[in-house]
């Protein structure tokens, strides 16, 4: 049933009132959960131990696979510049060239129709993103402290803390490896997403779940690939950021705050110019 973008604040704003008004009554901080205002945060060490057995059990293979990560996140970082950097070029030279560029918000360029495929896409891309940086830490022997999920407004997320003193101690790659573990991943499940919807045998299968499970694929294997390359983007706090500094430093560690700063600069300055661009050429977008 489709509901209006009215029905939708309403049910937005009574959902986070509950939960507010819950957090000022229970003692939700001793169960690990932190609420404020569009804000909600699961914390916790109960997976630890399950994190350390597949790591160690599988560890040749994770080894291989963070190793292809390095590699593919160095394409990636290339990738994620070239394609924000060429469309803003075609916007001024070659209009008819340039295409859309603007970032997934539920309500604002999601529609409502497709806002559930869109959250369920979400919670498994950052879930298999953060779980794949947890391996990673773990298999060089970096000490997670905390692994959670939250959710900020209606977007879902997850989190792997590391210790933060080990990591920064860790060598140049197994900080690559940890920092492109996350966009490996989502570039994985995108491509299985991909197979399944090309593969599946649709005409067998009733309508309505055709209908909801082709939607739900279509979103992950979208969600995975844009995560894949966005997150690359040396943007901070983006994983790319991470990647392209754990080198940085290496050979500039006095300058490395000043380089991240104009990189990060430049990056944001030409994400905004392609969005800025994308509104005045093709006004709102949604999909």
């Amino acid at each position: 049933m489709d509901i209006t973008p009215l029905e939708f604040i309403e049910f937005t704003a009574v959902f986070w009132a509950v939960i507010y008004i819950i957090s000022r009554i229970l003692p939700l901080e001793k169960y690990g959960l932190e609420a404020k205002p569009l804000y909600l945060v699961y914390k916790t060490k109960h997976f630890n131990a399950a994190l350390d057995e597949i790591t160690h059990k599988f560890k040749r293979f994770w080894l291989i696979m963070w190793n292809i990560g390095v590699a593919s996140a160095v394409g990636l970082i290339i990738f994620s510049l070239y394609i924000p950097v060429s469309n803003l070029v075609n916007f001024f030279y070659a209009p008819e060239k340039a295409g859309p560029m603007f970032l997934l918000l539920p309500g604002i360029t999601v529609g409502f129709q497709a806002l559930p495929f869109f959250l369920v896409a979400m919670a498994i891309v950052m879930v298999t993103h953060e779980v794949a940086h947890g391996i990673a830490s773990r298999l060089e022997n970096i000490r997670v402290r905390s692994m959670g999920i939250m959710l900020v407004f209606l977007i879902f997320g997850a989190f792997v803390e590391p210790d933060e003193k080990q990591l920064s101690r860790a060598s140049q790659v197994s900080k690559a490896r940890i920092y492109g573990a996350g966009s490996l991943v989502n570039f994985l499940v995108a491509i299985l997403a991909i197979i399944a919807l090309g593969t599946i045998g649709w005409q067998s299968l009733p309508r309505q779940l055709a209908y909801y499970l082709g939607n739900q694929l279509f979103w992950i294997g979208l969600l995975g690939i844009n995560v894949a390359i966005f997150n690359m983007l040396p943007l901070y706090p983006l994983d790319g950021d991470g990647f392209l500094m754990t080198f940085v430093e290496k050979f500039r560690k006095k300058r490395m705050p000043t380089v991240r700063i104009i990189i990060s600069t430049l990056c944001l300055g030409i994400l905004v110019m392609n969005i800025a661009l994308t509104f005045i050429k093709f006004g709102p977008y949604l999909l």
